[in-house]
């Protein structure tokens, strides 16, 4: 059993890494990681051994779940950064749990291959009033407030900015935050972001985005422009 056990921590750790990390490679991973973790609670059950397979699933969803999602997007972390020349800060983290289930049910309604033209209308206006949740989450915090203020800026201005940066290939799941709606719910990003926005000359709008991604893939230090030293610090 002890060896059972070892497999099933090392699988659902590499299952929660997996889940953030990007392509169809991953895809793969994630469902092969996911037998071997079923496997392992249906091992003890060919044996007769129930008692120790409801023990297992028990310790499972107590300990070992619990603790791979900490670890987990923090391997990843590691994973990504490796070829990366950095320089690196402190990762983010993982977003609150309100965050996560409004990104999880974001990426839920991403568009399925041959869906009819009413149910992916409705989606889409689904998708819209759960970004705009996520956004009203950041506006109620009074550091993301400060930084709007600061800059002048409102909503109309982050959904013009977001626009912008999703037509430059920013969208979707990053290492556990949605993009780019999770720029909101932080400070530094969302202050490097409105100090571009107040001089645009300073960067190309692709190399911000390429910037954001690599601060919420691997961590990466955001550039610190001149606006954003004269007026937020």
């Amino acid at each position: 059993m002890i060896g059972l056990y070892s497999m099933l921590i090392a699988a659902t750790l590499a299952a929660r890494t997996n889940d953030y990390l990007r392509g169809t490679k991953s895809v793969q991973n994630g469902f092969f990681i996911r037998l071997l973790i079923v496997g392992c609670f249906i091992a003890p059950l060919t044996m007769g051994q129930w008692k120790p397979a409801l023990l297992m699933v028990g310790v499972w969803l107590a300990v070992v779940r619990p603790l791979a999602g900490i670890l987990g997007p923090r391997v990843a972390i590691w994973l990504l950064r490796m070829g990366s020349q950095g320089p690196f800060e402190s990762w983010v983290g993982r977003p609150p749990s309100q965050l996560r289930r409004i990104y999880r049910a974001i990426e839920g309604l991403g568009g399925v291959p041959g869906q009819d033209i009413q149910t992916a209308m409705g989606n889409a206006e689904k998708k819209s009033a759960l970004k705009s949740a996520a956004i009203d989450y950041a506006l109620r915090r009074p550091e993301i407030h400060a930084v709007m203020q600061r800059f002048g800026a409102d909503r109309q201005t982050l959904q013009s900015l977001f626009g912008e940066l999703i037509a430059c290939g920013i969208g979707g799941m990053r290492t556990g935050h949605y993009l780019p709606e999770a720029i909101a719910q932080y400070p530094r990003p969302l202050t490097f972001l409105l100090s571009w926005n107040a001089d645009r000359s300073k960067m190309r709008q692709l190399d911000v985005a390429m910037a954001i991604i690599g601060y919420f893939d691997r961590g990466e230090t955001l550039p610190t422009l001149e606006k954003e030293v004269a007026g937020v610090g």
